[in-house]
């Protein structure tokens, strides 16, 4: 009985001291791009929409997402501030495809295709183009936009990587205009896009192995960047792109970062600003606050 005791005590103790498999959510694209060397790779959900993944988060189900930073802003409003930003996983990655252009000036009396209706792209574009009178029309998905540019839909399409390379790919043509530099001309501050969320209960309860998959992710971003061939394939085979060869193309403009929230606190509040200005529904209607920054 003893002996039975002690083993039992023992196997307590191993499965208390195991670490806790974290259930990550993420969207097909640059955020799960990134994160292709992590061990939590294996067990990602892959989702078609932020709107899946927020889904994720406030029922518990996913233990960290990845969502548009705006979309981050929206679920800490609408959970009462339980949402934590871990980390910024995207800058910059909008681009305009069609015949060069040397200055937006020249888009005057043309017509450009996006998607992104009340998202990062409606509001960049708004604040490029706020003194050209341009005709933007927006459909529901980035594939709609590189469907409609083979059918030569209209003059201009805005596009992220890894759809840059895909209308290359499909319709020809090169980057007109790098948006999200124009962006940073116009503001002072880089483009923060893609956010790495948690729910302030994950942390007290899974903190160790959210810390170690950060550390993991950051790590994994390197390894993409250094290695877009290796990480390509790897792509590929988590389904998040179905060609490795469009995959590796893509790498090197798709935005890939890994970077603390209190090290970009400007260019964020930059960025929710101009969202505040133009629509505050785009971030829940109101700043989120300080508790918001996760400081590790």
């Amino acid at each position: 009985m003893r002996r039975f005791l002690i083993i039992l005590l023992a196997l307590l103790l191993i499965s208390c001291a195991a670490p806790q498999e974290l259930i990550v959510g993420a969207l097909k694209g640059p955020s799960s791009m990134g994160m292709v060397e992590t061990e939590a790779a294996k067990t990602m959900q892959l989702l078609n929409s932020p709107d899946e993944i927020i889904g994720k988060i406030t029922s518990g189900e996913a233990d960290v997402a990845m969502l548009p930073l705006n979309m981050a802003s929206i679920l800490y409003n609408k959970t009462q501030g339980e949402i934590r930003l871990l980390a910024i996983n995207t800058i910059g990655n909008l681009y305009m495809m069609g015949e060069a252009l040397e200055d937006v000036a020249q888009l005057k009396g043309k017509r450009i295709l996006s998607a992104g209706q009340n998202a990062s792209p409606m509001y960049v574009l708004e604040l490029l183009l706020k003194d050209v009178d341009v005709q933007i029309e927006y459909l529901p998905t980035h594939s709609d936009v590189v469907a409609a540019a083979s059918e030569n839909k209209a003059d201009y399409y805005v596009l992220p990587e890894p759809f840059v390379t895909l209308f290359k790919s499909k319709v020809g043509g090169e980057v007109a205009l790098d948006l999200a530099e124009l962006y940073e001309e116009k503001t002072g501050f880089p483009l923060t896009m893609g956010a790495v969320v948690t729910t302030e209960e994950k942390l007290k309860t899974k903190g160790k192995e959210i810390r170690a998959f950060l550390k993991d992710y950051k790590e994994s971003v390197g390894k993409v960047l250094a290695d877009p061939q290796g990480a390509s394939e790897l792509i590929e085979k988590f389904g998040i792109i179905e060609k490795a060869d469009l995959a590796r193309q893509s790498i090197s403009g798709a935005g890939l970062v890994f970077e603390s929230p209190k090290d970009l606190s400007g260019a964020i509040q930059a960025y929710f600003e101009l969202l505040m200005e133009n629509n505050p529904k785009a971030l829940g209607g109101s700043l989120p606050g300080e508790d918001f920054y996760a400081d590790f």
